[in-house]
C-alpha cells in the first residue's frame, strides 16, 4: 500500500527564529537603533474594529505599542526589531521580537524559561529551532512562544527571538 508523503505544514507561527537565524549566519542589513526609539520615527498603532485588537504593525529598535505583557524581554536586551499582527479570529495575536544582549545564552534561556513557566507556559521542545541556536518552544492552551538564541560569535553577545501567538 503507497501512503502519500507527510506533508510539513509550515506556516507564519513556525518561521518566527528564521530571520534571526539567517542574520546570525549570514550577516543583516538591518541596523539596531537605540531601544529608546530617539532615531525612530513613531509607529501609529491602528486599533482594529474587532474589540481592541492592535492592527498589525512593527518598528525597528523599538517596542511596538500593544504587545501583551506575557512576551517578556531580557534585562539590558536592546530590541532590533517587534511586530504584533491580529490572528483570524480576533482572540490571538501573533508577535515577534528579536533583540541583542551580553548575557550568556544559558543566562538568557533562564530569563526567558521562568519568565513564561510563572505565566503558566510549559516547555515543549526545542524541535523547530535551526542548527547553530538554542531555545525551546512555549505552549499554553492554544497559544505557544518560540524563543531562540544565536552566539554571534567574535562580534560579541547574543542575538535573541521571541515569537508566537498569544492573547491580547
Amino acid at each position: 500500500m503507497n501512503l502519500p508523503a507527510p506533508r510539513l505544514a509550515i506556516g507564519r507561527r513556525a518561521l518566527l527564529a528564521v530571520p534571526l537565524a539567517a542574520c546570525a549566519t549570514s550577516g543583516c542589513a538591518l541596523r539596531t537603533r537605540e531601544a529608546s526609539g530617539a532615531d525612530v520615527a513613531p509607529a501609529a498603532l491602528a486599533v482594529s474594529r474587532s474589540g481592541g485588537v492592535p492592527a498589525a504593525t512593527s518598528a525597528a529598535g523599538r517596542l511596538v505599542p500593544g504587545l501583551p505583557p506575557v512576551v517578556p524581554v531580557p534585562p539590558g536586551g536592546r530590541v532590533t526589531m517587534s511586530a504584533i499582527e491580529p490572528r483570524d479570529g480576533g482572540d490571538l495575536v501573533g508577535v515577534s521580537i528579536t533583540g541583542t544582549s551580553s548575557l550568556a545564552t544559558r543566562d538568557l534561556l533562564a530569563f526567558f524559561g521562568s519568565r513564561l513557566r510563572s505565566a503558566g507556559f510549559t516547555t515543549s521542545g526545542d524541535g523547530l529551532l535551526p542548527a547553530g541556536a538554542a531555545g525551546a518552544a512555549y505552549g499554553r492552551g492554544r497559544e505557544f512562544l518560540l524563543v531562540a538564541v544565536v552566539d554571534r560569535g567574535a562580534s560579541g553577545g547574543r542575538s535573541w527571538s521571541i515569537g508566537g501567538d498569544v492573547t491580547p
